[in-house]
């Protein structure tokens, strides 16, 4: 018996250095997942807390107190303290977000506004879960927080872009329109009357060719009303060229885009006198 005693005091120690080591391992182990979890807040943007519903005490992760640019609650914070760090006007959304999930333990997202002491405004998305003991019972609630402010911003910046582009596509279907509106206009006035005019003398043409017996004595008439049908078709064809021109420059082809701007602007200039 005393052999056994003796034997057991002698592995005593041994045992203890044992349980030591395993200690300090695990809290090696620890401490390397703490650190690991604070990197990887940092570099993602994130944070997280979790609210004890027992003791009412909440704590906050290094990453969240970086987004709301604080060193820290007070010393047993309670979730108050949390809520403080909201802007105002979301304040009654995330406590009753929070409190719905310490009631049932389903998993909520939750976007809202932090303020930071100096009065900067951060977006944070937030997903909330239940925390729950060994018998499945509720014991807290945990959040992971994303700060999205910066996505915001370039969402923003995109959708401003975009209504710009919307409006500049608008403008220019309008100067499409109105150029449109131009040609039709300069074709049906200029085009239509000088057509209609080549028309009425080519049939006054037709109805002197037709009485014979007077193209002698009307053949200067003739000649003249030839010669005016002749000076038509050259305005007809200027017109049609100049419109064309309108259309495409010429000099769009032959010099570049450069050319053509000075070109258009002259013609601008020349209708205009601005």
């Amino acid at each position: 018996l005393n052999a056994t005693l003796e034997a057991r005091i002698e592995a005593r120690p041994a045992d203890l250095r044992e349980a030591f080591d395993t200690i300090r391992a695990s809290q090696h182990e620890l401490l390397q997942r703490d650190q690991m979890r604070r990197r990887a807040e940092q570099m993602a943007g994130m944070g997280s807390w979790n609210w004890q519903i027992s003791s009412g005490e909440i704590t906050v992760s290094d990453g969240l107190q970086v987004i709301a640019g604080i060193s820290g609650l007070p010393e047993k914070a309670q979730l108050d303290d949390l809520l403080q760090i909201i802007a105002e006007e979301d304040r009654e959304k995330a406590q009753s977000s929070i409190r719905a999930v310490a009631a049932d333990g389903a998993p909520r997202t939750l976007r809202c506004r932090i303020v930071r002491p100096d009065g900067e405004s951060r977006i944070a998305l937030s997903f909330l879960d239940g925390v729950r003991d060994a018998d499945n019972r509720i014991e807290g609630v945990s959040g992971a927080c994303l700060d999205v402010t910066e996505l915001h911003r370039r969402l923003d910046r995109v959708r401003r872009s975009e209504a710009q582009l919307r409006a500049l596509s608008m403008r220019l279907e309008r100067v499409r329109e109105e150029e449109r509106t131009n040609i039709s206009r300069e074709i049906h006035d200029e085009l239509g009357q000088m057509l209609t005019a080549l028309k009425i003398d080519i049939t006054l043409l037709e109805r002197d060719i037709a009485r014979k017996q007077k193209i002698d004595a009307d053949r200067q008439q003739i000649v003249e009303s030839l010669q005016s049908i002749e000076e038509l078709v050259d305005a007809t064809i200027d017109s049609v060229r100049r419109i064309a021109r309108q259309l495409r420059p010429d000099v769009l082809d032959a010099g570049g885009l450069v050319p053509a701007l000075e070109w258009q602007a002259e013609e601008f200039q020349q209708r205009t006198s601005i």
